[in-house]
């Protein structure tokens, strides 16, 4: 890749041995790029894609002024190249009110009619909403403007249905999240598209739930969801089970696989994260005498967790609640 001789590459883990430098930078979601030279940052953004990587970095190499020059530029002569940059540095350090406002300025001054900065916009609020700067309303809202426009893309459709499903279950408001995949769902079956009936397996799950009303179509969608082979690796089995509790179907054939997930997992944290899963399920099926002690062998397993010393006075606290009954 031609492009990438111009650069000197440097891949820093910015929540362990790197966190100075994230910190210099305000890293504030990961992956984050930033290109920068001896006078100052150039650009930063947020994403994992190849060719998002490879046209952020050929734009980068266009224009070598910093941030600052380039928001002087903009405050002096606004354009829609320069507000969309400022809209992607803004959400790399978090700043997701600030973002909005340079994405929405880009939309009024963009003339191309195929021009959309509504996704940006809805990630914004979205992750915003998950850092609690932002209330859920306008994750909604955003939402509401993103599937009303013509440009979303399937891929986006879906993306941005499983979002709003993450934010409305925080926000104890699920059914607002109904519409989202309704729509999400509609579009995608029609679709030829590959990778969209692949992004369309991750929804069909919480769909047939919470759209068909059909637990046992959602567990079949899930199986059909999950990678090859995760019957038999312990991270692929703690997602299937956790998955199970958290909507409260399909829970004997879960602790199973906990279970057996337990038994494949590595010792320490990854053995304790199911062990935990496997004691919210036992508690969940009014076993709370086994979740004590599966809780207590997490806490064997990773000490240093406050999670699992969380989960083990509040299950000896329904253990005891229960006994008191009897």
């Amino acid at each position: 890749m031609a492009v990438l001789s111009d650069f000197i590459l440097v891949k820093l883990n910015g929540q362990k041995e790197a966190k100075e430098t994230a910190e210099k930078y305000a890293v504030g979601l990961y992956p984050t790029f930033a290109v920068v030279s001896a006078e100052g940052t150039l650009e930063s953004w947020v994403g994992y894609k190849k060719q998002m990587f490879l046209t952020r970095a050929e734009a980068a190499l266009t224009d070598l002024t910093t941030i600052e020059e380039k928001l002087v530029r903009y405050q002096a002569d606004p354009s829609p190249r320069d507000a969309a940059l400022l809209g992607r540095y803004h959400f790399a350090r978090n700043e997701y009110a600030t973002s909005i406002e340079y994405y929405e300025a880009a939309g009024k001054l963009d003339k191309d009619p195929e021009a959309t900065y509504l996704m940006p916009i809805f990630e914004n609020a979205y992750y915003g909403y998950r850092d609690e700067a932002i209330e859920f309303d306008e994750v909604r809202t955003r939402a509401d403007d993103l599937f009303a426009s013509n440009a979303i893309t399937d891929s986006d459709a879906i993306l941005a249905a499983r979002m709003i499903l993450v934010a409305s279950r925080h926000a104890d408001a699920t059914e607002a999240a109904v519409p989202f995949l309704k729509k999400a769902v509609a579009r995608a079956q029609s679709s030829n598209d590959e990778k969209v009936k692949g992004d369309l397996k991750l929804v069909l799950p919480d769909y047939a739930m919470m759209v068909l009303n059909d637990k046992d179509k959602a567990v079949e969608y899930k199986r059909a969801a999950m990678k090859e082979g995760w019957q038999e690796d312990a991270g692929g089995l703690n997602a299937f089970a956790w998955w199970c509790f958290e909507n409260k179907v399909n829970l004997k054939e879960a602790q199973a696989l906990a279970e057996k997930g337990v038994e494949l997992a590595e010792p320490g944290g990854e053995k304790a994260q199911i062990l935990d899963t496997a004691a919210e399920i036992c508690n969940a099926r009014e076993n709370c005498e086994q979740a004590l002690a599966l809780i207590q062998q997490a806490i064997r397993e990773d000490p240093d967790h406050k999670h699992y010393k969380t989960q083990e006075k509040r299950f000896q606290e329904l253990l005891a609640a229960k006994k008191g009954i009897r």
